[in-house]
């Protein structure tokens, strides 16, 4: 240790201002315990807000100058709010110390003052350095924020802090709480997770912000998303089904902004579902067609033989619940493929036969049976009536005139049978 060094830890500053301004003592020696420090550094890092005041008020540091000569390159700053000091914050802040400082190292880029305090839990640094303007969307080196800083390491106070004071959204913590749960997450993030879901069901009843939930759909197997504390912790061992809740949350955030974050957690969880059987099982069908389907061609047809899904759902599965999964989501029955069949042509279980003609007869019926939209039908019948209830024919009895409209619009019948039988 240095002379000044031992006049300034021994809080004899008027024989250190002698070292300094008379002997030219270097400010900028390191010692045993903190290597690679100037004074200002180590005064910092020792929480000595005396020598730090009698350095910086008479001129001998630079609070935004003096660093550590490591490769992490701290300020003052840096080391203050790691420690959580407050008072000595106070200071800095009134000196005019950076509050966005980074460090400079490869190991620490990206740690500023603020992201420092959240990660190690310093809840008032963090009000002082917020009150101070510090910038709240900075991210680390990965791309966490300072909420997912704080999520990680369960730092629950700062998260109520940024959530009240508008740092964040509920949005935001329910998204965080979503990156929790994944295919394989441990139980303990499922655990954080549903307490931060917990949270926003809190926040959201104070502030009278209420959910628009999704319609309840097959490929979240009917659940609707949770709307109490209670239902939360009734489901939070289950990983199922907090992916299922988690899986809800992000389509109803996600969905409208047309976010392609939303579809990651869908494919792994397809991954999943596959690995459980032999693909398509149901699940991962109707995942795949609720979730994708503004992105599928359900009548594509293979390049081999010209086949559509429901072509191979028909003559090669033989299973009536992906035929009505396919079926349901609109894939079409009078497909043909190269050899000239349609899916019906394709089938050998007279189960799904007899499903499929029903399904024919049902879009026959809506084809002949369906109220106009417009009246150029209606106009059609009464320009084909005048026609017939000519002059020439004014003895015509209404059932006659009935017979005969009928039977001049059956040929259009027989036409339309055809295209489907």
């Amino acid at each position: 240790m240095t002379a000044i060094q031992c006049a300034c830890y021994r809080s004899h500053f008027t024989v250190a201002k002698t070292l300094i301004e008379i002997g030219g003592a270097n400010l900028y020696h390191d010692n045993e315990k903190w290597l690679n420090c100037p004074l200002l550094i180590q005064a910092s890092a020792e929480n000595r807000l005396d020598i730090v005041r009698f350095l910086v008020e008479n001129g001998y540091s630079d609070v935004n100058k003096s660093w550590s000569n490591d490769e992490d390159q701290c300020t003052a700053m840096i080391l203050a709010a790691s420690k959580g000091y407050t008072t000595l914050i106070e200071y800095l802040i009134e000196k005019n110390a950076d509050v966005n400082y980074t460090c400079k190292s490869n190991r620490l880029r990206g740690s500023t003052p603020i992201t420092i305090a959240v990660a190690q839990g310093h809840i008032d640094v963090v009000r002082l350095l917020c009150d101070a303007d510090a910038d709240t969307n900075v991210k680390l080196n990965d791309g966490k924020t300072l909420l997912m800083v704080a999520v990680r390491k369960k730092r629950f106070d700062v998260i109520d802090f940024f959530v009240k004071r508008s740092i964040v959204t509920i949005e935001n913590l329910e998204l965080a709480a979503c990156s929790l749960v994944v295919t394989n997450s441990p139980m303990r993030h499922l655990h954080r997770a549903a307490k931060l879901l917990v949270l926003a069901i809190e926040y959201r009843t104070s502030s009278q912000t209420p959910k628009v939930c999704i319609k309840p759909n097959v490929a979240y197997e009917y659940h609707q998303e949770c709307q109490t504390v209670e239902e939360l912790e009734a489901i939070k061992h289950d990983h199922d089904r907090m992916w299922i809740e988690t899986a809800l949350v992000r389509e109803r955030l996600l969905l409208s902004r047309n976010d392609h974050n939303l579809m990651k957690p869908l494919l792994d969880h397809g991954d999943v579902l596959v690995s459980k059987g032999e693909f398509p099982n149901v699940s991962a069908l109707q995942l795949l067609l609720t979730c994708g389907r503004r992105w599928l061609d359900l009548d594509a047809a293979e390049q081999m033989h010209g086949c559509t899904a429901l072509h191979v759902a028909c003559k090669e599965l033989q299973e009536l619940i992906i035929v009505e999964c396919l079926i349901n989501a609109g894939a079409h029955i009078d497909c043909v493929n190269y050899n000239g069949e349609t899916p019906i042509d394709c089938i050998e279980n007279e189960t799904i036969r007899t499903f499929l003609d029903i399904e024919k007869l049902s879009l026959l019926a809506c084809s002949l049976l369906a109220v106009p939209a417009g009246s150029a039908v209606s106009e059609r019948i009464f320009s084909k009536t005048g026609r017939i209830l000519e002059v020439r024919r004014q003895q015509i009895s209404p059932e006659s005139l009935d017979s005969l409209i009928f039977l001049r619009n059956f040929s259009v019948v027989l036409y339309k049978l055809k295209m489907y039988y």
